[in-house]
């Protein structure tokens, strides 16, 4: 007997940067893998349909369903293009089969999220997440909607830097800390990189999703880095771990340890150039940080979004 096709309505969220566009196509070929009928509310929206034929520097981006959570209103949103308020949360998760968000944990957070099915969260190395940032705010679509003061990407990345680590601990520190409580799936995004299959086959289960070893497969080789680079060249740059050992100097490795030493310790990250010799990342991680509260911000204020800020 066919099992039954389940009923989704996945939120995806994790910092800028962090794999969320690999992560949104992993999903997404995945529910089609499982004959899952996919529906976007974007899908037919004029604003999409007008914005069609303009580059935004993601592929498809225009009718893919994302939203901002702010505690008291949620919005969903095209880029920095278009933005509209959600009158009736409900009738839109109704209304779509995937969103994908950035947003820190805010006060309006908990309710927002039991409202959908499931909820996914993506977690990468800080360092690597900085990196990527500051070379992505010089793309052609940044360069023109988020002009920066700063001459190229090492130099936004020295202004940057405390910033953005700062955020990343709120943003990661939250979402672990509620992991249990709110049936939150984290992956890590090495993983995907190291072991596609495994992390497909632990969110396919999470899911409620039956494929077999064959669709898998097909899955993981539709999707590797690789594959979507050639898809999106503005979006996707190198895709690997570790690309902070080349680009950070030696006062910036120290700086984001002084910062986030005990989340990235948490998280089995590497704490220096040292520790990286060899490192891989471990299937489950963070662990003892659902055991423990800690000292996590209940809302983030300074970032709500949770968005890769230029100054």
């Amino acid at each position: 007997m066919t099992p039954p096709t389940p009923k989704l309505h996945i939120l995806q969220n994790g910092m800028s940067r962090s794999g969320n566009v690999w992560l949104a196509h992993l999903i997404r070929d995945l529910l089609s893998e499982a004959g899952v009928p996919i529906r976007q509310h974007l899908d037919g929206h004029p604003v999409a349909e007008a914005l069609a034929d303009e580059d935004l520097g993601i592929d498809g981006i225009q009718h893919a369903d994302f939203i901002r959570l702010h505690p008291l209103r949620c919005f969903y949103t095209i880029l920095e293009n278009f933005r509209w308020p959600i009158a009736d949360l409900d009738a839109y998760i109704a209304s779509t089969t995937h969103v994908a968000s950035h947003c820190h944990w805010n006060a309006a957070s908990a309710e927002v999220y039991r409202r959908f099915s499931h909820r996914v969260y993506v977690i990468r190395d800080p360092r690597d997440v900085a990196v990527s940032a500051a070379r992505f705010m010089f793309t052609p679509y940044n360069r023109l909607h988020q002009p920066q003061p700063h001459a190229d990407p090492q130099h936004l990345l020295d202004a940057q830097l405390q910033t953005w680590t700062q955020d990343w601990v709120r943003h990661v520190a939250a979402h672990l800390h509620r992991r249990e409580a709110m049936d939150i799936h984290c992956l890590r995004y090495e993983r995907l990189l190291l072991e596609p299959t495994d992390e497909l086959c632990r969110l396919a289960a999470y899911l409620g999703l039956t494929l077999d070893a064959e669709q898998m497969r097909r899955v993981a080789e539709r999707n590797t880095f690789t594959t979507l680079k050639q898809q999106q060249p503005q979006h996707l740059f190198k895709g690997r771990w570790g690309q902070w050992r080349e680009d950070l100097r030696t006062g910036q490795i120290r700086q984001v340890r002084a910062i986030a030493g005990a989340l990235l310790r948490e998280l089995d990250y590497p704490l220096d150039l040292t520790d990286a010799d060899g490192w891989t990342p471990q299937a489950d991680f963070g662990a003892r940080h659902t055991r423990s509260r800690g000292s996590i911000p209940q809302e983030a204020p300074a970032n709500p979004a949770g968005e890769i800020r230029p100054l």
